[in-house]
């Protein structure tokens, strides 16, 4: 890893796999541990916020 890079979770935008990226200093993402593309082939992606997980509804 590069200093200034970071680590985030990300998805595909063609398959929705999630997958930790590294957000490059010029803020491309790139899937660690991969050449650059994800599993099917895609090498777009989409950095997860936590606003959109889906937490469990806690019961009364």
């Amino acid at each position: 890893m590069v200093r200034g890079e970071r680590r985030k979770l990300a998805v595909c935008t063609a398959c929705g796999s999630s997958r930790v990226v590294l957000i490059q200093l010029d803020g491309d993402l790139h899937p660690m541990n991969r050449d650059g593309t994800c599993e099917c082939g895609s090498d777009k992606f989409e950095l997860v916020s936590w606003e959109d997980v889906e937490r469990p509804v806690e019961e009364e």
